[in-house]
C-alpha cells in the first residue's frame, strides 16, 4: 500500500491475523484495545494502548483477538510510506470505528485506490 504524506487511518480490524512490512518511507502503526464487551454490534469503545513509527525492514503483527484494532499511516509529512501487508485469510469486510463516538462501519475490502485511503 502506498500512504500519502501525513495520512492516518481509520481505526480498524481484519478479523484475522496480519502483518505489515514497511519497505519505504516511515509508518505510524497505532494500536487499540476494546473497552466495551461487545453487546452492541454497532458500538466498539477503543483506547489507545500503544503507537510505534517503523521505518523500512520493521514488521508489525496483529493477532486476534487480543491485537486486532489498529490504524496505519504515514509519519512523514513530506514523502509517501509503502508497505506490504498479508492476512491469515480473506476477510472481506472489516470493522472501522470512529474514535470519537464508537460507531462502527463495515467497509468491504477492495483494492482501489479509494479503499487505501479508507484503510
Amino acid at each position: 500500500m502506498v500512504w500519502p504524506p501525513g495520512f492516518q487511518g481509520d481505526a480498524h480490524d481484519h478479523g484475522t491475523w496480519g502483518t505489515v512490512g514497511v519497505l519505504e518511507g516511515t509508518v505510524r502503526i497505532v494500536n487499540y484495545g476494546r473497552e466495551d464487551d461487545g453487546s452492541d454490534p454497532d458500538r466498539i469503545e477503543l483506547i489507545e494502548l500503544s503507537r510505534i513509527e517503523a521505518g523500512p525492514g520493521a514488521i508489525a503483527t496483529v493477532l486476534p483477538p487480543y491485537e486486532d484494532f489498529h490504524s496505519v499511516g504515514n509519519a512523514s509529512e513530506g514523502a509517501p510510506a509503502i508497505t506490504l501487508h498479508t492476512y491469515g485469510y480473506e476477510n472481506p469486510v472489516s470493522r472501522h470505528v470512529d474514535l470519537e463516538t464508537a460507531a462502527v462501519t463495515h467497509v468491504q475490502a477492495s483494492l482501489t485506490s479509494k479503499m487505501l485511503l479508507s484503510v
